[in-house]
């Protein structure tokens, strides 16, 4: 049987931002369960960010610092995050240049606690107008497929380009940086599981391997330039390629 067959398991709880918990770290899992089939990851990818940790075995790895008097928290990196669009869309409809000509697009946008539209109060200085509306969703997965899918031009981070061709950036005067929290709670016993998974993640967001998690802002274009042929690319090629 599996390697796990009659060796105690150790339950590590992963509170993660949805986006970052579908696109970043599930890809990774594989890999971490083949070399340590005693630690069980429950990976909770939730929308609204955790603030108390309720069990000494649980991290969290989110867009919003957790204020838990009891709990050690550092910085682990930043997202970028900027216009995308599928090539569909914009071969149909053409690529905006600046901010004004994008208010002529169809847009999708992202409405949950964390990812709330600082996009458009950049846009318009408030709501945009409902015509100009695809699709709104609070889910990371759902905002991600509808822009890869042709609907309209949305906000995704630069690791989008990373992991997929079917999505590409569009250069206008739009950016946003976000720091991305590492937490624990304080009396987390020091356990085997509890570092080991910690130094994955540290090692998941290294921006010297990772550069679209470092503070400063690296243009997807750029990505390639910086891997050659290396394999980071390669491990993300095709997991979102499916039914594109």
């Amino acid at each position: 049987g599996p390697a796990s067959m009659g060796r105690e398991l150790h339950r590590v709880e992963l509170q993660v931002s949805e986006g970052i918990g579908t696109f970043w770290i599930v890809p990774r899992l594989a890999d971490f369960h083949k070399q340590h089939p005693d630690i069980l990851i429950s990976l909770n990818c939730s929308l609204v960010p955790l603030n108390r940790f309720r069990s000494s075995n649980c991290i969290a790895l989110q867009l919003v610092r957790p204020e838990d008097p009891n709990a050690v928290c550092g910085h682990l990196g930043s997202v970028h995050v900027m216009p995308f669009a599928a090539p569909d869309y914009l071969n149909r409809f053409g690529t905006p240049r600046n901010l004004q000509d994008s208010r002529s697009h169809q847009l999708v946008i992202q409405t949950n606690e964390v990812m709330r539209d600082d996009f458009f109060s950049l846009l318009f200085g408030d709501v945009p107008p409902a015509s100009m509306i695809a699709l709104e969703t609070n889910s990371s997965a759902a905002h991600y497929w509808a822009v890869s899918k042709g609907v309209g031009i949305g906000m995704l981070p630069t690791y989008a380009r990373a992991i997929t061709r079917s999505v590409v950036p569009i250069n206008m005067e739009l950016k946003l940086r976000r720091d991305l929290w590492l937490a624990y709670p304080l009396d987390a016993k020091k356990s085997k599981a509890m570092t080991t998974v910690l130094a994955w993640l540290r090692d998941s967001f290294d921006s010297r391997l990772y550069p679209w998690f470092s503070d400063d802002f690296v243009h997807p274009d750029n990505f390639e330039h910086h891997f050659g042929d290396s394999n980071v690319v390669r491990l993300f090629a095709g997991i979102m390629e499916f039914g594109s």
